[in-house]
Protein backbone atom coordinates (compact mmCIF):
# COMPACT_ATOMS: atom_id res chain seq x y z
CA UNK A 1 0.00 0.00 0.00
CA UNK A 2 2.84 2.40 0.89
CA UNK A 3 4.52 1.70 -2.48
CA UNK A 4 1.33 2.57 -4.36
CA UNK A 5 0.99 5.86 -2.48
CA UNK A 6 4.66 6.65 -3.09
CA UNK A 7 4.29 6.03 -6.84
CA UNK A 8 1.15 8.25 -6.95
CA UNK A 9 3.01 11.09 -5.26
CA UNK A 10 5.90 10.77 -7.71
CA UNK A 11 3.50 10.98 -10.65
CA UNK A 12 1.84 14.12 -9.24
CA UNK A 13 5.27 15.73 -8.78
CA UNK A 14 6.25 14.84 -12.37
CA UNK A 15 3.02 16.35 -13.75
CA UNK A 16 3.47 19.58 -11.74
CA UNK A 17 7.10 19.96 -12.87
CA UNK A 18 6.07 19.42 -16.50
CA UNK A 19 3.29 22.03 -16.24
CA UNK A 20 5.63 24.58 -14.65
CA UNK A 21 8.25 24.00 -17.36
CA UNK A 22 5.70 24.46 -20.15
CA UNK A 23 4.39 27.66 -18.50
CA UNK A 24 7.88 29.11 -18.24
CA UNK A 25 8.56 28.37 -21.92
CA UNK A 26 5.30 30.05 -22.96
CA UNK A 27 6.08 33.15 -20.91
CA UNK A 28 9.58 33.32 -22.40
CA UNK A 29 8.17 33.21 -25.94
CA UNK A 30 5.68 35.97 -25.13
CA UNK A 31 8.42 38.15 -23.59
CA UNK A 32 10.81 37.72 -26.52
CA UNK A 33 8.08 38.31 -29.09
CA UNK A 34 6.90 41.41 -27.25
CA UNK A 35 10.40 42.80 -27.07
CA UNK A 36 10.88 42.30 -30.81
CA UNK A 37 7.54 43.97 -31.54
CA UNK A 38 8.50 46.89 -29.34
CA UNK A 39 11.85 47.22 -31.06
CA UNK A 40 10.27 47.16 -34.52
CA UNK A 41 7.76 49.86 -33.54
CA UNK A 42 10.29 52.29 -32.03
CA UNK A 43 9.74 54.83 -34.82
CA UNK A 44 6.05 54.97 -33.95
CA UNK A 45 6.59 55.33 -30.22
CA UNK A 46 9.21 58.06 -30.49
CA UNK A 47 7.43 60.17 -33.10
CA UNK A 48 6.80 63.80 -32.20
CA UNK A 49 3.82 64.23 -29.89
CA UNK A 50 0.97 66.45 -31.00
CA UNK A 51 1.08 70.08 -29.92
CA UNK A 52 -0.28 70.46 -26.42
CA UNK A 53 0.62 66.91 -25.36
CA UNK A 54 1.67 66.50 -21.73
CA UNK A 55 4.83 64.67 -20.70
CA UNK A 56 4.49 61.41 -18.78
CA UNK A 57 4.02 62.10 -15.08
CA UNK A 58 2.69 65.62 -15.59
CA UNK A 59 -0.89 66.85 -15.41
CA UNK A 60 -2.53 68.81 -18.19
CA UNK A 61 -2.74 72.51 -17.20
CA UNK A 62 -6.53 72.48 -17.01
CA UNK A 63 -6.40 69.51 -14.61
CA UNK A 64 -3.91 71.01 -12.18
CA UNK A 65 -5.24 72.27 -8.84
CA UNK A 66 -5.73 76.02 -8.81
CA UNK A 67 -2.66 76.73 -6.64
CA UNK A 68 -0.35 75.02 -9.17
CA UNK A 69 -1.36 77.24 -12.08
CA UNK A 70 1.08 80.08 -11.26
CA UNK A 71 -1.72 82.65 -10.96
CA UNK A 72 0.07 84.55 -8.19
CA UNK A 73 3.36 85.79 -9.67
CA UNK A 74 5.72 87.87 -7.56
CA UNK A 75 7.32 91.15 -8.59
CA UNK A 76 9.98 90.75 -5.87
CA UNK A 77 10.90 88.21 -3.19
CA UNK A 78 13.45 88.43 -0.38
CA UNK A 79 14.68 86.58 2.69
CA UNK A 80 16.72 87.48 5.74
CA UNK A 81 17.72 84.86 8.29
CA UNK A 82 20.57 84.84 10.80
CA UNK A 83 22.04 88.00 9.35
CA UNK A 84 22.21 86.53 5.84
CA UNK A 85 19.93 86.60 2.83
CA UNK A 86 18.96 88.74 -0.13
CA UNK A 87 16.27 89.31 -2.71
CA UNK A 88 15.42 88.81 -6.37
CA UNK A 89 13.11 90.46 -8.89
CA UNK A 90 10.23 88.44 -10.32
CA UNK A 91 12.23 88.06 -13.54
CA UNK A 92 14.70 85.80 -11.71
CA UNK A 93 14.40 82.13 -10.77
CA UNK A 94 15.49 82.81 -7.20
CA UNK A 95 12.22 84.72 -6.64
CA UNK A 96 10.19 81.70 -7.75
CA UNK A 97 12.19 79.49 -5.36
CA UNK A 98 11.38 81.78 -2.43
CA UNK A 99 7.69 81.83 -3.34
CA UNK A 100 7.57 78.03 -3.63
CA UNK A 101 9.14 77.73 -0.17
CA UNK A 102 6.88 80.35 1.43
CA UNK A 103 3.60 79.26 -0.18
CA UNK A 104 2.76 76.49 2.30
CA UNK A 105 3.32 78.50 5.51
CA UNK A 106 1.38 81.43 3.98
CA UNK A 107 -1.46 79.06 3.17
CA UNK A 108 -1.49 77.53 6.65
CA UNK A 109 -1.34 80.94 8.33
CA UNK A 110 -4.53 81.88 6.44
CA UNK A 111 -6.36 78.58 6.96
CA UNK A 112 -9.43 78.05 9.11
CA UNK A 113 -8.64 78.45 12.77
CA UNK A 114 -5.96 81.10 12.26
CA UNK A 115 -6.43 84.51 13.85
CA UNK A 116 -6.44 87.72 11.79
CA UNK A 117 -5.87 90.99 13.62
CA UNK A 118 -5.20 94.57 12.60
CA UNK A 119 -1.69 95.87 13.40
CA UNK A 120 0.19 99.11 12.82
CA UNK A 121 2.68 100.05 10.13
CA UNK A 122 5.28 100.12 12.93
CA UNK A 123 4.51 96.47 13.75
CA UNK A 124 5.03 95.54 10.12
CA UNK A 125 8.30 97.48 9.95
CA UNK A 126 9.51 95.87 13.19
CA UNK A 127 8.90 92.40 11.75
CA UNK A 128 11.11 93.36 8.79
CA UNK A 129 14.00 93.97 11.20
CA UNK A 130 14.30 90.30 12.17
CA UNK A 131 14.14 86.95 10.33
CA UNK A 132 11.59 86.95 7.49
CA UNK A 133 10.58 86.16 3.92
CA UNK A 134 8.81 88.96 2.03
CA UNK A 135 6.86 88.75 -1.21
CA UNK A 136 5.47 91.59 -3.34
CA UNK A 137 2.68 90.60 -5.75
CA UNK A 138 1.41 92.27 -8.93
CA UNK A 139 -1.89 93.36 -7.44
CA UNK A 140 -3.86 93.51 -4.21
CA UNK A 141 -6.10 90.49 -3.60
CA UNK A 142 -8.50 89.40 -0.83
CA UNK A 143 -6.75 87.19 1.71
CA UNK A 144 -9.12 84.35 0.73
CA UNK A 145 -7.63 84.44 -2.77
CA UNK A 146 -4.08 84.40 -1.39
CA UNK A 147 -5.14 81.35 0.60
CA UNK A 148 -6.60 79.67 -2.50
CA UNK A 149 -3.53 80.31 -4.66
CA UNK A 150 -0.97 78.95 -2.20
CA UNK A 151 -2.28 75.48 -1.29
CA UNK A 152 -5.02 72.85 -1.32
CA UNK A 153 -8.49 74.30 -0.80
CA UNK A 154 -10.20 73.75 2.50
CA UNK A 155 -11.55 76.73 4.41
CA UNK A 156 -9.85 80.09 4.89
CA UNK A 157 -9.69 81.92 8.19
CA UNK A 158 -12.77 83.95 9.03
CA UNK A 159 -12.66 87.71 9.37
CA UNK A 160 -15.33 90.38 9.70
CA UNK A 161 -13.00 92.80 7.90
CA UNK A 162 -12.37 92.94 4.16
CA UNK A 163 -8.62 92.29 4.12
CA UNK A 164 -6.66 92.64 0.88
CA UNK A 165 -2.91 92.61 0.31
CA UNK A 166 -0.34 92.90 -2.46
CA UNK A 167 2.62 92.29 -0.13
CA UNK A 168 3.19 89.76 2.62
CA UNK A 169 5.93 89.20 5.17
CA UNK A 170 6.50 85.91 6.98
CA UNK A 171 8.28 86.69 10.26
CA UNK A 172 10.12 83.86 12.06
CA UNK A 173 11.20 83.42 15.66
CA UNK A 174 14.50 81.68 16.52
CA UNK A 175 12.81 78.28 16.56
CA UNK A 176 11.01 78.90 13.23
CA UNK A 177 7.50 79.83 14.41
CA UNK A 178 5.87 81.93 11.69
CA UNK A 179 3.60 84.95 11.80
CA UNK A 180 2.21 86.31 8.53
CA UNK A 181 1.87 90.07 7.98
CA UNK A 182 -0.30 91.39 5.14
CA UNK A 183 -0.58 94.89 3.69
CA UNK A 184 -1.83 96.87 0.72
CA UNK A 185 0.44 99.76 1.61
CA UNK A 186 -2.18 101.45 3.77
CA UNK A 187 -3.70 98.83 6.08
CA UNK A 188 -1.74 96.19 8.00
CA UNK A 189 -2.78 92.84 9.47
CA UNK A 190 -1.20 89.83 11.16
CA UNK A 191 -2.26 86.20 10.74
CA UNK A 192 -1.18 83.53 13.18
CA UNK A 193 -1.87 79.89 12.42
CA UNK A 194 0.65 78.39 14.89
CA UNK A 195 2.94 77.27 12.05
CA UNK A 196 6.60 76.33 12.44
CA UNK A 197 9.29 76.14 9.72
CA UNK A 198 12.59 74.31 10.11
CA UNK A 199 15.39 76.81 10.86
CA UNK A 200 17.82 74.72 8.78
CA UNK A 201 15.61 75.18 5.71
CA UNK A 202 15.45 78.93 6.28
CA UNK A 203 19.23 79.08 6.59
CA UNK A 204 19.65 77.16 3.33
CA UNK A 205 17.30 79.53 1.49
CA UNK A 206 19.08 82.58 2.90
CA UNK A 207 22.42 81.32 1.57
CA UNK A 208 21.26 81.21 -2.07
CA UNK A 209 24.10 82.81 -4.04
CA UNK A 210 21.65 84.22 -6.61
CA UNK A 211 20.21 86.72 -4.13
CA UNK A 212 21.18 90.41 -3.94
CA UNK A 213 20.99 92.92 -1.10
CA UNK A 214 17.63 94.59 -0.42
CA UNK A 215 15.65 96.59 2.13
CA UNK A 216 11.96 96.85 3.00
CA UNK A 217 10.18 100.20 3.27
CA UNK A 218 7.89 100.98 6.22
CA UNK A 219 4.83 100.08 4.16
CA UNK A 220 6.30 96.81 2.91
CA UNK A 221 7.78 97.63 -0.53
CA UNK A 222 10.85 95.45 -1.12
CA UNK A 223 13.64 97.53 -2.66
CA UNK A 224 16.83 96.29 -4.29
CA UNK A 225 20.01 98.05 -5.35
CA UNK A 226 20.59 95.36 -8.00
CA UNK A 227 19.84 95.99 -11.68
CA UNK A 228 16.77 94.19 -13.06
CA UNK A 229 16.87 92.76 -16.57
CA UNK A 230 13.79 92.41 -18.72
CA UNK A 231 13.19 91.39 -22.34
CA UNK A 232 11.57 93.69 -24.83
CA UNK A 233 8.15 92.46 -25.95
CA UNK A 234 5.92 92.96 -28.98
CA UNK A 235 2.13 92.96 -28.96
CA UNK A 236 0.17 92.07 -32.06
CA UNK A 237 -3.60 92.34 -32.49
CA UNK A 238 -4.78 89.09 -34.08
CA UNK A 239 -8.42 88.09 -34.33
CA UNK A 240 -10.27 84.78 -34.40
CA UNK A 241 -10.76 82.87 -37.62
CA UNK A 242 -14.00 81.14 -38.63
CA UNK A 243 -13.00 77.75 -37.20
CA UNK A 244 -11.98 79.25 -33.85
CA UNK A 245 -15.15 81.31 -33.72
CA UNK A 246 -17.21 78.14 -34.19
CA UNK A 247 -15.32 76.39 -31.36
CA UNK A 248 -15.85 79.35 -29.04
CA UNK A 249 -19.57 79.31 -29.71
CA UNK A 250 -19.75 75.58 -28.98
CA UNK A 251 -17.84 76.07 -25.71
CA UNK A 252 -20.31 78.77 -24.66
CA UNK A 253 -23.35 76.63 -25.48
CA UNK A 254 -24.29 77.96 -28.93
CA UNK A 255 -25.05 76.19 -32.16
CA UNK A 256 -22.03 77.09 -34.22
CA UNK A 257 -23.95 77.13 -37.54
CA UNK A 258 -26.15 79.96 -36.29
CA UNK A 259 -23.18 82.11 -35.35
CA UNK A 260 -21.21 81.44 -38.52
CA UNK A 261 -24.09 82.54 -40.71
CA UNK A 262 -23.95 85.95 -39.03
CA UNK A 263 -20.15 86.24 -39.28
CA UNK A 264 -18.01 88.13 -41.75
CA UNK A 265 -14.34 88.60 -42.58
CA UNK A 266 -13.72 92.33 -42.31
CA UNK A 267 -10.57 94.09 -43.49
CA UNK A 268 -9.30 94.41 -39.92
CA UNK A 269 -10.29 90.92 -38.76
CA UNK A 270 -13.02 88.35 -38.37
CA UNK A 271 -16.26 89.55 -36.75
CA UNK A 272 -19.45 87.81 -35.79
CA UNK A 273 -22.51 87.89 -33.54
CA UNK A 274 -24.50 84.93 -32.24
CA UNK A 275 -27.79 85.15 -30.36
CA UNK A 276 -29.36 82.41 -28.24
CA UNK A 277 -31.97 82.32 -25.46
CA UNK A 278 -29.21 82.50 -22.81
CA UNK A 279 -27.44 85.56 -24.27
CA UNK A 280 -25.42 87.19 -27.04
CA UNK A 281 -21.81 86.65 -28.10
CA UNK A 282 -20.01 89.23 -30.18
CA UNK A 283 -16.53 88.78 -31.62
CA UNK A 284 -14.87 91.92 -32.94
CA UNK A 285 -11.36 92.73 -34.05
CA UNK A 286 -10.24 93.53 -30.49
CA UNK A 287 -12.26 91.37 -28.11
CA UNK A 288 -14.74 88.61 -27.41
CA UNK A 289 -17.79 89.77 -25.47
CA UNK A 290 -20.72 87.82 -24.01
CA UNK A 291 -23.81 89.35 -22.37
CA UNK A 292 -26.43 87.16 -20.74
CA UNK A 293 -30.13 87.47 -21.44
CA UNK A 294 -32.29 88.58 -18.54
CA UNK A 295 -32.47 85.98 -15.75
CA UNK A 296 -30.15 83.69 -17.71
CA UNK A 297 -26.48 83.05 -18.40
CA UNK A 298 -23.91 80.29 -18.82
CA UNK A 299 -23.87 77.85 -15.89
CA UNK A 300 -20.41 77.86 -14.27
CA UNK A 301 -20.96 74.30 -13.00
CA UNK A 302 -20.13 73.13 -16.53
CA UNK A 303 -16.59 74.47 -16.00
CA UNK A 304 -16.02 72.72 -12.66
CA UNK A 305 -14.49 69.28 -12.13
CA UNK A 306 -17.62 68.30 -10.22
CA UNK A 307 -21.03 69.66 -11.16
CA UNK A 308 -22.69 71.68 -8.39
CA UNK A 309 -26.07 73.17 -7.68
CA UNK A 310 -26.27 76.95 -8.06
CA UNK A 311 -27.01 77.15 -4.32
CA UNK A 312 -23.78 75.33 -3.40
CA UNK A 313 -21.37 77.42 -5.49
CA UNK A 314 -18.88 79.46 -3.44
CA UNK A 315 -16.16 82.00 -4.26
CA UNK A 316 -13.59 79.27 -4.91
CA UNK A 317 -15.89 77.63 -7.47
CA UNK A 318 -16.26 81.01 -9.17
CA UNK A 319 -12.48 81.40 -9.26
CA UNK A 320 -11.92 77.87 -10.56
CA UNK A 321 -14.61 78.07 -13.23
CA UNK A 322 -13.33 81.45 -14.44
CA UNK A 323 -9.79 80.11 -14.79
CA UNK A 324 -11.05 76.97 -16.52
CA UNK A 325 -13.04 79.05 -19.03
CA UNK A 326 -10.03 81.27 -19.74
CA UNK A 327 -7.74 78.26 -20.25
CA UNK A 328 -10.18 76.58 -22.63
CA UNK A 329 -10.59 79.76 -24.66
CA UNK A 330 -6.79 80.16 -24.84
CA UNK A 331 -6.50 76.55 -26.02
CA UNK A 332 -8.88 77.36 -28.89
CA UNK A 333 -7.16 80.59 -29.92
CA UNK A 334 -3.72 80.76 -28.23
CA UNK A 335 -2.32 83.51 -30.45
CA UNK A 336 -5.31 85.83 -30.20
CA UNK A 337 -5.61 85.31 -26.44
CA UNK A 338 -2.19 86.07 -25.03
CA UNK A 339 0.48 84.35 -27.07
CA UNK A 340 3.53 83.88 -24.82
CA UNK A 341 1.92 85.86 -21.99
CA UNK A 342 0.83 84.11 -18.80
CA UNK A 343 -2.36 84.56 -16.82
CA UNK A 344 -2.56 85.87 -13.29
CA UNK A 345 -5.40 86.78 -10.96
CA UNK A 346 -5.69 90.55 -11.23
CA UNK A 347 -8.69 91.10 -8.96
CA UNK A 348 -11.63 89.47 -7.20
CA UNK A 349 -14.56 91.61 -6.06
CA UNK A 350 -18.08 91.20 -4.75
CA UNK A 351 -20.87 93.74 -4.93
CA UNK A 352 -24.14 92.43 -3.47
CA UNK A 353 -24.86 89.21 -5.40
CA UNK A 354 -22.42 89.83 -8.28
CA UNK A 355 -18.82 88.60 -8.30
CA UNK A 356 -16.22 90.08 -10.65
CA UNK A 357 -13.03 88.25 -11.57
CA UNK A 358 -10.23 90.16 -13.30
CA UNK A 359 -7.50 88.22 -15.09
CA UNK A 360 -4.30 89.90 -16.21
CA UNK A 361 -1.50 89.01 -18.59
CA UNK A 362 2.14 89.07 -17.48
CA UNK A 363 5.57 87.87 -18.41
CA UNK A 364 8.29 87.23 -15.82
CA UNK A 365 6.35 89.00 -13.08
CA UNK A 366 5.69 92.16 -15.14
CA UNK A 367 2.11 93.04 -16.01
CA UNK A 368 0.97 94.13 -19.47
CA UNK A 369 -1.41 97.01 -18.91
CA UNK A 370 -2.46 100.30 -20.45
CA UNK A 371 -5.32 102.33 -21.84
CA UNK A 372 -5.88 99.92 -24.76
CA UNK A 373 -5.26 96.79 -22.65
CA UNK A 374 -6.35 97.37 -19.04
CA UNK A 375 -6.76 93.61 -18.42
CA UNK A 376 -6.90 90.28 -20.19
CA UNK A 377 -10.40 89.35 -19.04
CA UNK A 378 -13.27 90.65 -16.94
CA UNK A 379 -15.74 87.98 -15.84
CA UNK A 380 -18.97 88.58 -13.92
CA UNK A 381 -20.91 85.86 -12.10
CA UNK A 382 -24.37 86.05 -10.62
CA UNK A 383 -26.44 83.22 -9.11
CA UNK A 384 -24.03 80.58 -10.38
CA UNK A 385 -24.05 81.91 -13.95
CA UNK A 386 -21.57 83.76 -16.12
CA UNK A 387 -23.57 86.88 -16.95
CA UNK A 388 -20.82 88.91 -18.63
CA UNK A 389 -17.55 87.92 -20.29
CA UNK A 390 -14.97 90.18 -21.88
CA UNK A 391 -11.73 88.77 -23.28
CA UNK A 392 -9.30 91.14 -25.00
CA UNK A 393 -7.16 90.07 -27.94
CA UNK A 394 -3.37 90.47 -27.90
CA UNK A 395 -0.50 88.23 -28.91
CA UNK A 396 2.57 88.72 -26.74
CA UNK A 397 5.99 87.77 -28.10
CA UNK A 398 9.19 88.10 -26.09
CA UNK A 399 12.15 89.43 -28.04
CA UNK A 400 15.64 88.01 -27.68
CA UNK A 401 17.04 91.39 -26.59
CA UNK A 402 17.15 91.99 -22.82
CA UNK A 403 17.30 95.50 -21.36
CA UNK A 404 19.00 96.61 -18.15
CA UNK A 405 16.78 98.86 -16.01
CA UNK A 406 17.37 101.16 -13.06
CA UNK A 407 17.25 99.44 -9.62
CA UNK A 408 14.02 99.67 -7.65
CA UNK A 409 15.77 101.44 -4.75
CA UNK A 410 16.91 104.27 -7.04
CA UNK A 411 13.45 104.63 -8.53
CA UNK A 412 11.79 104.59 -5.11
CA UNK A 413 14.07 107.31 -3.75
CA UNK A 414 13.41 109.47 -6.80
CA UNK A 415 9.62 109.05 -6.55
CA UNK A 416 9.60 109.56 -2.77
CA UNK A 417 10.84 113.11 -3.28
CA UNK A 418 7.42 114.14 -4.57
CA UNK A 419 4.94 111.53 -3.26
CA UNK A 420 4.21 109.06 -0.49
CA UNK A 421 4.84 105.93 -2.54
CA UNK A 422 2.33 103.12 -2.00
CA UNK A 423 3.39 100.71 -4.76
CA UNK A 424 6.32 100.41 -7.16
CA UNK A 425 6.28 97.89 -10.01
CA UNK A 426 7.59 97.19 -13.47
CA UNK A 427 4.98 97.34 -16.25
CA UNK A 428 4.84 96.94 -19.97
CA UNK A 429 2.65 99.89 -20.85
CA UNK A 430 0.23 98.97 -23.65
CA UNK A 431 -1.31 102.29 -24.66
CA UNK A 432 -1.40 101.31 -28.33
CA UNK A 433 -1.95 98.03 -30.14
CA UNK A 434 -0.14 96.70 -32.03
CA UNK A 435 3.16 97.70 -30.40
CA UNK A 436 6.74 96.64 -31.07
CA UNK A 437 9.81 96.48 -28.86
CA UNK A 438 8.17 97.62 -25.63
CA UNK A 439 10.49 98.09 -22.65
CA UNK A 440 9.44 97.44 -19.07
CA UNK A 441 9.12 100.74 -17.16
CA UNK A 442 8.86 101.53 -13.43
CA UNK A 443 5.53 102.98 -12.29
CA UNK A 444 4.43 104.00 -8.83
CA UNK A 445 1.18 104.86 -7.07
CA UNK A 446 0.87 107.10 -4.04
CA UNK A 447 -0.71 110.38 -3.10
CA UNK A 448 -0.87 111.33 -6.78
CA UNK A 449 -2.32 109.51 -9.76
CA UNK A 450 -0.09 106.78 -11.19
CA UNK A 451 2.90 108.46 -12.77
CA UNK A 452 5.84 107.20 -14.76
CA UNK A 453 9.15 107.58 -13.00
CA UNK A 454 11.48 109.66 -15.18
CA UNK A 455 14.77 107.99 -16.01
Amino acid sequence: MEKIMHRACERVKTILITLLTVSMLVLAVIYIGGARFSGESTAIKTASLPEGAVALGEDAPTKLPIYQKDLLPVSFAGIRYGGKGGGAYGTEQAAAALFDFAAEPIHLCLAQGASLTAVSAADYAAAAESNFICLNFLTSLPYQMLYALTGELGAAAGSDTAISADRVLLSFTANGKATLYLSDGTSFYAADGDITVKPSELAAMANDSRLSGFTVSENGIALSSATPYAPKISLELPSLDAAQYAEVLTLLGYKSETGISAASAADDGFTGTAVAPHGTVHVGNRELHYTAARDSGIAISGFLDTAKSELDIDMYDILGASISLAEQLRAIAPEALGGEGKLFLGGFYREEDTFTVLLGLHTNGMEISGSTYPYFAKIKVQNGMFVSLQFRFAKLTKNSYTSALFPSLWQYNYAANSAAVRTLRLYYRADELPAKNLDAVWYFTGDVTSEEVAE
